[in-house]
């Protein structure tokens, strides 16, 4: 099984279409993806997308700021934004431990759909606070995962080896 697609919606600087479309939608091959591009053109947005969307191993906090909110540059910043992750070519043994959140492809093979959604809210006593929801399955009809499945799809997350001699510090 590998992450197959990503889509961002509202997430950092890709601003959802009008018509519902991700503001980025990257398909990714199994094995090894490199992801190449200028400064700023939004490589750490995809992998911080992974990271939120997926967790990982070593359990790293990542918090989510008001830069993680879609900026329009004239000082208003999106309410919510989704990360949308399609896995593919699961084997039987994941099948079994993902069955009741997989769909099925045009072709009739596997398939595990994960959703993040995190909106921007405020409680009864006007503080702000932001509700995160994580389900998967298809769209509309998705469910929250258990954590025991959960922990079968954490991603290993390496840190920039430019900062590894401050991390040994």
């Amino acid at each position: 099984m590998y992450l197959s697609n990503l889509k961002l919606f509202n997430f950092r600087r890709f601003q959802a279409k009008n018509d519902g479309a991700p503001g980025l939608s990257v398909d990714f091959q199994s094995g090894l993806n490199i992801i190449v591009g200028e400064n700023d053109s939004g490589k750490t947005a995809i992998i911080d997308a992974i990271r939120l969307l997926l967790g990982t191993v070593s359990d790293d906090f990542q918090p989510i700021t008001d830069d993680d909110f879609f900026y329009d540059g004239q000082g208003n910043f999106a309410d919510s934004f989704q990360i949308q992750g399609l896995f593919t070519k699961l084997s039987k043994h994941e099948a079994g431990i993902f069955l009741e959140w997989l769909s099925f492809d045009d072709h009739g093979e596997y398939e595990l759909k994960l959703t993040l959604t995190v909106e921007k809210r405020k409680n009864s006593n006007d503080q702000a606070y932001l509700e995160r929801s994580l389900v998967a399955g298809d769209i509309n009809a998705g469910s929250k995962m258990s954590s025991v499945a959960r922990s079968f799809i954490k991603a290993t997350y390496l840190k920039a080896l430019r900062n590894a001699s401050d991390e040994l510090t």
